[in-house]
């Protein structure tokens, strides 16, 4: 089997926040390279993550919630059973601004796991009856699951915060049943002592949940589609779980790799750049920058040799980049600054 690599990485060309002055012009040469020579190709629509679903050869719908629950789920909570369907129900904070509230997510929650794990037997106590099970998988990740697939379409978690709630409040046939579910949540973390103690020490209530991102486990592929995995996202480790794919948590850090006779399709997906957005960090997406230039030091050389027949980079903006031994040969491509591929925020 020819050797393959894919690298996912969300949040590498942006879109940059406009206020961070100055931070495209970091020198990038090997990713110049990389990005004039590559072939040009069409993503899956959606985003960094329906690619990542392509990958295990998963179809999404892009009129449904891409069902990124049941599997990062896997991931973090194995032992909570494969059955049932799945969403991604995290702790916010919401916050009245004017005529409406606002959603703020874990960043700004400072949650520790003996809160969480009261909060969330709460709910279940509270809930017992209505078919509906909270975990908490990390202090600041819960899951919930449901005994029957919901009529509802939701936002997820990234798009909705900071925005009007009601902007973003799931939707569909029993989007009246869940909003009444989400605001009894609500009333009854508020009265919770967590929330009271959390108050007096001058930190934001856990006043609700946020669903989104659901679904139940298909059937497992009969044969892994990859032969291995680089990563540290739970919904990465999750579907490589699912298909049998051995993984790597790679925390963070881009992967040496096998050896160079090892054949395979293999798989990083990367999203330090795209945490370094989120936490409005330009010191550290610059310094990822770096580090992946420095990094295809040794696997464009690798890709010269013949040790990889294809390397592919998306960056989940729609277009991905596809490098072969012969299109690294194309040295009449005119290399345009690192800069010049960057998307700004709309």
């Amino acid at each position: 089997m020819p050797r393959r690599l894919e690298l996912i990485a969300p949040g590498l060309l942006g879109p940059l926040p406009r206020d961070w002055q100055g931070t495209g012009g970091v020198r990038a040469t090997r990713l110049e390279r990389l990005l004039a020579r590559a072939e040009l190709e069409n993503a899956e629509p959606g985003g960094a993550l329906a690619s990542l679903f392509a990958a295990f050869a998963i179809a999404t719908d892009p009129d449904q919630d891409l069902p990124s629950a049941p599997f990062a789920r896997l991931a973090e909570a194995p032992n909570e059973g494969d059955g049932g369907y799945w969403l991604h129900a995290d702790p916010v904070h919401l916050r009245a601004d004017r005529d409406r509230l606002r959603l703020f997510d874990s960043r700004v929650l400072d949650l520790s796991r003996d809160e969480a794990e009261a909060l969330v037997a709460a709910f279940n106590a509270h809930f017992a009856e209505a078919g509906v099970r909270l975990i908490a998988a990390q202090a600041e990740r819960w899951y919930l699951r449901l005994d029957t697939p919901p009529a509802l379409r939701t936002t997820p978690l990234e798009t909705a915060r900071g925005r009007p709630v009601d902007q973003s409040m799931p939707r569909g046939d029993e989007a009246r049943q869940w909003a009444a579910l989400l605001n009894e949540a609500q009333m009854l973390f508020h009265q919770h002592p967590v929330n009271d103690r959390r108050e007096a020490d001058g930190r934001p209530r856990i006043n609700g949940i946020w669903p989104w991102g659901g679904g139940a486990l298909p059937e497992p592929p009969p044969a892994a589609p990859l032969t291995a995995v680089y990563a540290r996202a739970p919904l990465a480790l999750g579907l490589a779980r699912w298909a049998g794919v051995s993984t790597v948590d790679s925390g963070g850090a881009l992967p040496a790799l096998g050896g160079e006779s090892d054949p395979g399709q293999e798989l990083i997906f990367w999203d330090i750049p795209q945490t370094a957005l989120r936490n409005d960090d330009p010191d550290a997406w610059r310094d990822a920058v770096r580090a992946l230039d420095d990094w295809l030091d040794g696997r464009l050389a690798a890709l010269g040799r013949g040790t990889f027949a294809v390397m592919l980079l998306d960056p989940g903006r729609g277009t991905r980049y596809r490098l072969t031994p012969k299109s690294l040969r194309r040295v009449w491509r005119r290399r345009r600054p690192f800069h010049a591929y960057l998307a700004a925020v709309d």
